[in-house]
């Protein structure tokens, strides 16, 4: 990095931008220009207060330049455009509304800021007199404590001139200790070879727009008086000698035209000049290195990659360079300082510089490039979106199979997929373009690896897809074959996670869940819950108890009662069935009906009083949790079932007949066994409230 010469590159220069056409002001012509817009008493008060500032008999210091110096920050005011002279006002009608003294200050501060350097020493006292200012205002908004770090910085030779040296008012705005501290940080770290080269950068940019009519690229080109003021400006300002149309311009290849300001140039001829005029020092490798950049030839050396990481911190500095310099400085430095790199492209993202081909992305670590997925795929921002088309690029570029491979790989807590299913389903699309289906199951029921976080059933790209975009989830379940869509929805029979618990995110919708289920048998569907059960301890059965009576009508309907009696009396880790799970609250009554309903008086007797491994019933529980309406519900089906065991008379008339039969006594006529016919007693439940 080029170091800062303290031999030279504090030296103050005391100049001062003078008016053009510059007129003695009355006092009534100058209450009538500040007064400008306000109102009539507005105006008198004005009028009073300026009095009192000018008044012969007025003691305070200073009172012998205060009308010149205000007529001198007036003649300049005339000469800008009407928003900057409204803006001027509002400052002078505070400012005299003050103290004499604070109104020297602002006086002061206001004809500083209409300077024009015209020469490098004044460029970088311009500069210095920018940065205090802006340094001080972060610390204070008071006038007198603002002049005061002013003079402080005076008084510690960092090449500026107090506001008001003066100022009556110092003693009793003195400085902090903290304030001290923080303002030398801040400027030391403010006032380095690179920043100093990118704001002196920065600085003649804005006076060629303010003053010189530059609009940056024009295909029509600059005309000949346009490019040679701006060489002439730079000549004065550079001290650097006769400079050459193509020294400092790009120059179109047919009409050879002047388009535009060569960035890279201006930049290596700014410190060349810099270091000719001892205000910064470098080694010739260094300079070596912007000639290079300049000459859009930057090859890769060794001895370059320390300035390479430096200049990756001044992304304002980089943007002057070809994508293709900066494409070569990004494939060195992201290996060594990702970070910064990153960082780099991001505000090169915000500053809408043009696309960058993005070839050194390929040079990241998995790690860093699902990073910066990350970062632009869970926002919304223009700039972005941007980089969100970059990388969807380059990953398309790469073959279908290096795609494949490096997104399996990025699952972690921020897992790219995941981000994509979550905030940009149609990035997600594209990065599952041509790839088979098998792929997309892989990549689709990809889990989050442990180490990051808890895996939760939900933590899956199609999941979070299915939950956050339904619409788009179901599109991209229909284009697969069905056994791949069962084979998306299967949990694989692992033990960690589960697939297909459509009532969790999907029950604002009947049909979601209707469209999941359409590719199973029954039997498939049977073997799912099972292995749901089995595995995690509940299914969809028990998810559509806690959460959705229209999920659970669909799936009775498609089960028989002896699967269903299967699915109640089977028992997870902890020992609970699906009924001993609805029976715990009175709040799942209706569920609890609609499975019993399903069931034979048999069944119900069965799986109502089937004991767990610690000897607890659905009815036990229902008693523990005083969940009357379940007790009631029980109680029903225990009684139906109790009536269908007892003999009917028709039974008993029957073994009657068949016992007198047997001996011959007498025969039984159909009409008698007719007379005697009792239905069998019914065991089903309300419907459910």
């Amino acid at each position: 990095m080029p170091l800062i010469n303290p031999k030279n590159i504090f030296t103050y220069d005391n100049y001062r931008l003078e008016s053009i056409d510059p007129k003695n002001w009355s006092n009534e012509e100058i209450i009538r220009f500040i007064a400008t817009g306000v109102c009539a008493n507005d105006a008198h008060t004005i009028q009073k207060h300026l009095a009192r500032h000018l008044d012969p008999n007025a003691t305070y210091i200073g009172k012998e330049y205060m009308k010149p110096l205000l007529i001198h920050v007036l003649n300049l005011t005339r000469e800008v455009g009407l928003n900057e002279q409204s803006a001027i006002q509002v400052k002078l009608r505070e400012g005299i509304a003050g103290c004499s003294e604070g109104l020297i200050i602002r006086l002061n501060d206001l004809a500083r800021s209409f300077n024009r350097p015209k020469n490098m020493n004044q460029l970088l006292t311009y500069l210095r007199e920018e940065l205090v200012s802006q340094i001080a205002h972060q610390l204070t908004d008071e006038v007198h404590t603002y002049n005061a770090l002013t003079l402080y910085a005076a008084q510690n030779n960092l090449g500026v001139c107090a506001l008001h040296a003066e100022d009556v008012y110092s003693n009793s705005h003195t400085l902090t200790e903290q304030q001290k501290a923080i303002f030398n940080v801040r400027f030391k770290e403010a006032y380095t070879g690179w920043l100093l080269l990118n704001n002196l950068i920065a600085i003649f940019y804005q006076e060629l727009q303010d003053h010189y009519g530059y609009r940056g690229y024009d295909s029509d080109g600059y005309k000949l008086y346009e490019y040679e003021a701006i060489i002439s400006l730079l000549e004065r300002l550079l001290q650097c000698g006769t400079l050459a149309v193509s020294d400092v311009f790009d120059l179109d290849e047919e009409s050879s035209g002047v388009t535009q300001l060569n960035g890279p140039k201006l930049i290596a001829l700014y410190l060349q000049c810099l270091v000719a005029q001892g205000y910064l020092m470098t080694d010739a490798n260094e300079l070596l290195f912007l000639q290079a950049l300049a000459r859009n030839d930057l090859k890769y050396d060794v001895s370059f990659v320390p300035y390479m990481i430096e200049l990756v911190r001044y992304p304002n500095l980089l943007k002057h360079y070809s994508p293709a310099s900066i494409d070569a400085i990004f494939n060195c430095t992201v290996e060594i300082e990702p970070h910064l790199t990153l960082q780099a492209y991001k505000t090169l993202l915000d500053l809408s510089f043009q696309t960058l081909s993005f070839t050194w992305f390929a040079n990241l670590s998995v790690q860093w490039q699902e990073s910066f997925f990350a970062q632009a795929l869970s926002s919304t921002a223009h700039t972005h979106q941007s980089s969100i088309d970059n990388i969807v690029a380059w990953c398309l570029e790469l073959e279908v199979e290096k795609r494949f491979n490096f997104l399996r790989q990025a699952t972690s807590n921020r897992g790219i997929l995941i981000l994509a299913a979550r905030h940009q389903p149609d990035v997600l699309t594209r990065l599952l373009d041509n790839m088979n289906f098998e792929q997309k199951i892989l990549l689709m029921n990809a889990r989050i690896s442990r180490e990051h976080t808890m895996v939760r059933s939900f933590e899956l790209p199609f999941d979070i897809l299915l939950h956050h975009h339904p619409l788009k989830a179901l599109a991209f379940f229909a284009h697969l074959d069905k056994d791949h869509q069962l084979k998306l929805l299967d949990i694989y029979g692992d033990k960690n996670y589960s697939k297909l618990l459509c009532v969790n995110y999907y029950k604002q919708d009947i049909r979601v869940s209707q469209a999941l289920l359409k590719p199973f048998s029954n039997e498939e569907l049977i073997t799912l819950l099972h292995k749901q059960f089995k595995y995690l301890g509940y299914n969809m059965l028990t998810q559509a108890c806690m959460h959705s009576k229209e999920i659970l009508a669909m799936l009775l309907a498609r089960l028989s009662a002896e699967n269903i009696a299967v699915l109640c009396d089977m028992y997870d880790s902890e020992n609970s069935s699906l009924l001993i799970k609805v029976a715990q609250n009175e709040q799942h009554i209706d569920c609890l009906i609609m499975i019993l309903n399903t069931l034979t008086p048999q069944m119900q007797h069965q799986v109502i009083l089937a004991k767990n491994a610690i000897g607890h019933s659905a009815y036990d529980v229902a008693v523990a949790a005083h969940n009357q309406p379940a007790m009631k519900v029980f109680e029903f089906c225990l009684q139906a079932y109790k009536k269908a065991q007892e003999p009917s008379p028709k039974s008993y008339i029957e073994e009657l007949s068949s016992q007198f039969n047997a001996l011959s006594f007498f025969s039984t006529s159909s009409s008698d066994s007719n007379d005697s016919e009792m239905s069998e007693p019914d065991s089903t439940l309300p419907a459910p409230t």
